[in-house]
């Protein structure tokens, strides 16, 4: 079972196991800084299912294997886009793409359900992964959510809710290629996922840095009410807003460089599949220098399948958004930090080597 990948340090904490485990052995927890499984191993019946459906262990295999992912694969077009509306499109973190797409879907009855991540209810430093079946709550998830997710949690409810015929998913893309490996062994789930939309990942942050910026800025959990990791305009303000309504506002670079990336998941020092190939689209920010001045932010969009390009061009022909066409080497140009794992895969299966053991032949 999962276990081997937990000892391992390579459990992203996605939370398919939790989804899929046939007996109910595995209990997903949210720990101070990251959310983990926890198999009982006396119900568990090693059948294997969760260990062949984690990203972790297919990381784990590439490694060994030296099959570095070719991420350029399987592209049909490449756009820098922005919503028109600009509620939409200031409040989200890049250009306002993934929540006009969400809008588009649902408002034309060509899903039933979103699943999005959203600030939890009971704690403000936590998440919480929910179905969204109406476009006027897509105001909960905007923005991006730097703080563990565990997206692949809420696969068991959609498989067994009946409700739930046509969904988008959004995820990172480790919760991309969790699902994606889920739906090739549940015909149920395959069938009702219309798109799998992954974000570009760099890295998921653990909550260690969200508390370390916290006690910097002498703000008490207790007394919080929102947190907003970015919004209003690009590249976005880290907000948080107390229960007495004062605010503590940050530029993101400050916010991001020096607090909330300063820790990650271990897993992630090892992913070389940031536009995961298993997503039908893949959105991120353009961080190129013709757009550093862009104060409201446009989305970078990879297109993997027909069905996501014409949803594109009919939100392009409703005049909903703007889209330029771009190349793979503009992508390489706005995402480079980002590409630099991928570019290094020989010296992080070395790394890997050296940190676990395993014998690796070249």
């Amino acid at each position: 079972n999962i276990n081997s990948v937990l000892e391992q340090k390579m459990c992203c904490g996605c939370g398919a196991c939790y989804s899929a485990c046939p007996t109910k052995c595995i209990s997903f927890v949210e720990g101070k800084y990251v959310n983990y499984p926890v198999v009982n191993e006396e119900t568990c019946i090693d059948c294997g299912i969760c260990k062949n459906i984690c990203p972790g262990q297919m990381n784990i295999n590439r490694l060994i294997n030296g099959e570095k992912v070719n991420l350029y694969n399987n592209i049909s077009s490449i756009k820098v886009s922005y919503s028109k509306n600009d509620n939409i499109r200031v409040n989200s973190a890049s250009g306002g793409i993934i929540s006009e797409l969400i809008v588009h879907l649902l408002e034309n009855n060509q899903v039933d359900c979103g699943v999005v991540v959203t600030q939890s209810n009971n704690n403000p430093l936590f998440n919480e992964v929910r179905i969204i079946r109406e476009s006027k709550d897509i105001h909960l998830s905007q923005g991006s959510r730097y703080s563990p997710a565990s997206n692949c949690t809420i696969l068991r409810e959609i498989i067994n809710n009946d409700e739930y015929r046509r969904v988008i998913f959004i995820g990172k893309p480790c919760d991309i290629e969790a699902l994606a490996a889920y739906e090739s062994i549940n015909r149920k789930l395959r069938e009702k996922i219309f798109i799998k939309l992954s974000i570009m990942c760099h890295h998921s942050p653990t909550r260690k840095g969200l508390i370390n910026l916290l006690t910097a800025k002498n703000i008490s959990i207790e007394s919080i009410d929102k947190i907003n990791f970015r919004g209003d305009g690009w590249p976005g303000t880290f907000k948080v807003v107390t229960k007495n309504k004062k605010v503590l506002k940050m530029d993101y670079y400050e916010a991001w460089g020096n607090y909330l990336s300063q820790d990650e998941n271990i897993k992630c020092m090892y992913c070389e599949n940031p536009f995961p190939l298993e997503a039908d689209l893949v959105v991120g920010d353009p961080w190129g220098e013709e757009y550093k001045e862009d104060k409201k932010g446009k989305s970078l969009v990879l297109i993997r399948n027909n069905t996501v390009e014409d949803i594109m061009s009919e939100l392009e022909e409703n005049k909903k958004i703007v889209s330029t066409n771009v190349t793979y080497k503009d992508v390489q140009r706005y995402q480079k930090n980002l590409l630099k794992r991928h570019s290094e895969f020989n010296l992080n299966r070395l790394l890997f080597k050296r940190v676990h053991g395993y014998k690796i032949n070249f």
